[in-house]
This record gives structure tokens, sequence and C-alpha cells, in this order.
């Protein structure tokens, strides 16, 4: 990254901003069947999104139906890549952002309320999607574990022009073992008891929700790190939703399984075009040691880190967050 660049990101985040430094037996997860529309499977909520999103419908071989929204804006594409198991709430800020210029394209990842859906199995969707509204070039934008997805479906299909990973999760990359969080270590134990031991899934639910949330059952003291997030308790709610039933604890805790395990390392070799890393100071579930890491992997990676930010800082600071890959997109047209 030129100097240049490095000053123009400093000016809102902090200065750290990278160059390029130098035994469980698991049961198998369900295999992937088709997904019917389950009469109580929550579907996409555009509710609170304040732009107009155009529900389409992809047809799978196998019969079932991929569900996803598009932006009715004329303009370049922008895929939105979203964390497994939840809806567009954490991404509106985004959405409501980019849909005054981009046409948009978001989703809910499948799997967690109907038969289970592995990574390949989302990057498959995302291709299909994709397919499906003829687009041949793009410009994509992942969070949490979507940043596996985009990473994944580059290999495949290397359509995107520049990448935008925010709060990665990326764990099992061998020699950044130390940038694993205790989250994603202490998720990945309860998945694996719930896999092992179904019966478990209706107790491991309220370990899962205090883990995610830090409301501790029974503790009416607790303190939960997003008290102080504007619109925190609607957050909790979103967060919380792959554990509201034991169906689709069990159905999330195999997704988990299969994507923390996955090693993403590589597929970054081929990532060739601009990437932003985003990262939060305070990100206790993706840590920002893991996103820099990788971006002193990449050739052409910038790294920028909110300041305080938590791991929702694109629900916490959608402003910062939109105002900084604008100017990531910015530069790389720009660029020569």
């Amino acid at each position: 990254m030129t100097d240049s660049r490095e000053r123009a990101m400093s000016d809102t985040v902090n200065p750290s901003i990278s160059g390029r430094p130098a035994g469980v037996e698991l049961a198998r997860p369900p295999p992937s069947q088709p997904e019917p529309m389950l009469r109580n499977e929550p579907q996409p909520a555009t509710t609170g999104v304040a732009v107009a999103l155009a529900p389409r419908t992809a047809m799978c071989a196998d019969g079932s139906r991929l569900e996803y929204f598009v932006s009715e804006t004329q303009g370049p594409v922008l895929v939105l890549i979203n964390a497994l198991g939840l809806g567009l709430l954490t991404l509106r800020g985004l959405i409501e952002h980019f849909s005054k210029s981009y046409r948009v394209i978001c989703w809910k990842p499948r799997g967690t309320y109907g038969p289970v859906r592995t990574l390949r199995n989302q990057v498959e969707d995302l291709d299909l999607i994709l397919a499906n509204e003829g687009v041949s070039r793009c410009r994509m934008v992942t969070w949490c574990s979507g940043a596996k997805v985009g990473i994944e479906f580059f290999r495949r299909r290397p359509i995107a022009s520049s990448l935008v990973l925010m709060n990665g999760a990326y764990k099992s990359i061998p020699g950044l073992e130390q940038h694993e969080t205790p989250f994603e270590q202490t998720m990945l134990k309860l998945c694996e008891m719930v896999v092992q031991r179904p019966a478990l899934a209706s107790t491991m639910m309220n370990s899962m929700r205090a883990l995610l949330t830090g409301v501790v059952p029974g503790r009416k003291d607790a303190v939960s790190p997003l008290d102080g997030v504007a619109g925190g308790r609607e957050l909790k709610a979103a967060i919380v939703e792959p554990f509201s039933s034991m169906e689709s604890t069990t159905h999330y805790s195999h997704q988990v399984i299969d994507y923390l395990s996955h090693d993403i390392a590589p597929s970054l070799a081929g990532v060739d075009v601009p990437v932003l890393l985003l990262a939060g100071q305070n990100d206790q579930i993706s840590a920002a040691g893991m996103s820099k890491a990788i971006a002193a992997r990449l050739p052409k990676a910038d790294y920028a880190e909110l300041p305080s930010g938590t791991h929702y800082g694109v629900y916490e600071k959608p402003e910062l967050v939109t105002a900084l890959i604008d100017r990531f997109f910015q530069a790389q047209a720009a660029s020569p």
C-alpha cells in the first residue's frame, strides 16, 4: 500500500494500517438436501431497511428455491455476503448507503432453518445468484463468516474487481493460531458437543446465547457487551436467532464446525485484486490481529481498524464503515 493511501485511511481510523510485514471425532453433517420453504422458517426480513429491495428467486438443480434481494438501482453490482444464519439487520447501514449508487445483491444464507448447507454449498448459492442476475463483474463486501465464502467464490470465479472483508472469521489457518480468539475456540467446542450429543441442543442454546450477548440466564446483574450499542436490544435478537430452536441450534452447530475447520490459506494465495480488511479494535469474536495477519499475506491489501470497534462495527458505526469502503473503492477507480 502506498504512503498516500495509508495517510488517507488513517484520517478516520487508528494509524494501524498494514503494509505487508514480514482431535475430536465428529459426526458428519447431515447431507445437503433440497431446502423447502418451511412454514416456520424465518425468511430474510427487509423490515427497517429504508430502501426498496426486490425479492428474487433462483431455482436450484435439486429443486429447492434460493431467495435473495436486489436493490432497484441502476449501477455497478455490489454483492453483500452475510454471516451464517443471520438476516439483513446487521448490514442495514450498508444496504441503505450503497443502494444509492450500486445494484446491491444480498440474502440470508441458507442451512440454519432447513437442511444443513456447508461452506461449499454457500459458495454454490452465491454462484447461482450471480448467474441468475447475469453478473459478470462486481465488487464484494463480506462480514464475519461471509469472508471465507467470498474468498472461496473468488477462487472458483474471479469476477470481483475488489473485496472488502469486514471482521472476518478465518480460524484454522496454519501458522496463525495465535490470533484465534477464546470465543472461536469456545463456540467450536459447544458446537462439537451439540453434534456429538444432539440431546444437548436445548441446554446449549442458553450457553450459546450467553456467549454471543454476555447475558447469563438468571443473572440480572450480568452486563452485555451490546448494552451500550444503539439499538442493542434489536441487535441481540438478531444475533441469537440461529439458537431459536433445538433444530436450528443443531443445524447451525454443523455449519459452524464445517466453517471454522476450513483452512482458507490455499484460496487466499490466489487473491490478486485489491482487498480492504476492516477490523474492530475491541472485537472479541474475530481478532483484529488475524485480519492484520491476513492483510500481510495478500499482495494488494489495505488494513484499517475501527477505534473501540466491536465485531458489530458495521451495525454500530455504519457511517464510518461506509466512508472507509467508499474511499477504498474510489482509490481503485483512480488507479491506472
